[in-house]
């Protein structure tokens, strides 16, 4: 009987110990992006988003329509009434020289806000990024094949159905007192502009809520810097990718127009 009672006994332990199933520790992988401490640019530890926030002034006056004067340093007192321009090819630069290209973004500033014009681009892969790249204008590769959507549309402007080809910039306004108007539209593949900011001065980590840039537009650069642009003496209206002047003032001019202000976790 004892015998019976001691392989009860040690059958009930066996079963006792196999319903207890030991618990399997799921480990969360460590992001190393995450643990970064020290580092200098922006940091995405996760996939996030993008804002470029653009505010336009004339040197550090605001852009306002109509009723502001502003005067170059040529002596030209203007009045503006449009400022219009497109920003594509955005590009984040890593540590390692790779970089992510998002070459789908033609972003479009029709001119609708004399002030400011901002947009957001989601899911930058994540990384530790040092520079920023982006072209004022459309590149040659969507720049002539003809009707396309989105803010390449050529229903909103900024487009010559003439030659199927893009506006890059367009500022027009007015000469004060004498009040001729002055149009100046960039455009064609060969007068894109290419912007480069170094971001090592900066140490921006993503909250979760992405990261802006604030990113100035200085108007009186495009009449000013490194070439004057007199509007006695230069073209009051160009509206073809031709006219010589782009190439020797023009260009060069606007690489100076756009600077970032700072940058910061939203």
């Amino acid at each position: 009987m004892k015998n019976i009672f001691k392989i009860l006994s040690i059958g009930l332990i066996i079963i006792s110990s196999c319903g207890k199933e030991n618990p399997i520790k799921v480990e969360t992988p460590i992001n190393t992006l995450d643990t970064i401490k020290n580092f200098n640019g922006i940091l995405f530890p996760v996939s996030g988003k993008l804002t470029l926030n653009f505010e336009h002034y004339f040197a550090n006056t605001p852009i306002i329509y109509g009723s502001q004067n502003y005067i170059t340093n040529a002596n030209d007192t203007i009045t503006i009434s449009d400022l219009a321009y497109r920003i594509s090819n955005i590009q984040l630069f890593d540590f390692n020289k790779k970089t992510w290209v998002d070459v789908g973004t033609y972003k479009l500033n029709p001119g609708l806000d004399a002030f400011e014009y901002k947009f957001t681009i989601n899911n930058i892969p994540a990384g530790l990024y040092n520079n920023i790249r982006f072209n004022i204008g459309v590149d040659s590769l969507r720049n002539h094949v003809g009707d396309q959507s989105g803010d390449l549309d050529p229903a909103l402007g900024m487009y010559w159905s003439w030659t199927s080809g893009y506006v890059h910039f367009r500022i027009e306004g007015r000469k004060i007192p004498s009040l001729q108007t002055f149009s100046l539209h960039i455009g064609g593949s060969p007068n894109v502009v290419n912007k480069n900011f170094d971001l090592l001065s900066y140490k921006v980590k993503d909250s979760l809520k992405g990261i802006s840039f604030d990113m100035k537009l200085d108007v009186s650069k495009f009449f000013n810097t490194p070439f004057l642009y007199d509007l006695s003496v230069d073209p009051l209206n160009i509206h073809n990718e031709f006219e010589p002047i782009i190439k020797q003032k023009i260009l060069p001019n606007m690489l100076g127009m756009f600077s970032v202000e700072n940058v910061k976790a939203d």
